[in-house]
């Protein structure tokens, strides 16, 4: 497991071409472009994503805008159902707008 605070400005990005776990993250101040469930999407602060494991996620920083986080990556074995799965993803509806299917919840400030 890694987990970290982080802030972040443009050119940063991080691909995930098929990671061995699940990473979890809360958009604190700024926003972030992610692609989740095959589609670019913006988050922006207090949202909370989370991608699934062995499918490609990546995120990037927005040019002129920083952007904070706290994260977690967690590794998950092939034979452990994760919480959320490209096959059935977790959706909120108040947020899966901003920040995609796989996982979006508003966390209150």
């Amino acid at each position: 497991m890694h987990l970290g605070i982080s802030d972040l400005a443009a050119p940063y990005r991080r691909v995930r071409v098929q990671p061995n776990g699940s990473f979890a993250m809360v958009c604190h101040v700024g926003q972030v472009r992610i692609l989740l469930d095959d589609r670019w999407q913006t988050s922006r602060a207090s949202v909370a994503c989370l991608a699934p494991p062995r499918v490609l996620n990546a995120f990037h920083a927005v040019p002129g805008i920083r952007w904070r986080i706290s994260w977690i990556r967690y590794d998950q074995s092939s034979h452990v159902r994760p919480v959320v799965t490209a096959a059935a993803p977790a959706r909120s509806n108040s947020a899966a707008s901003v920040c995609g299917s796989s996982a979006a919840v508003r966390c209150s400030a």
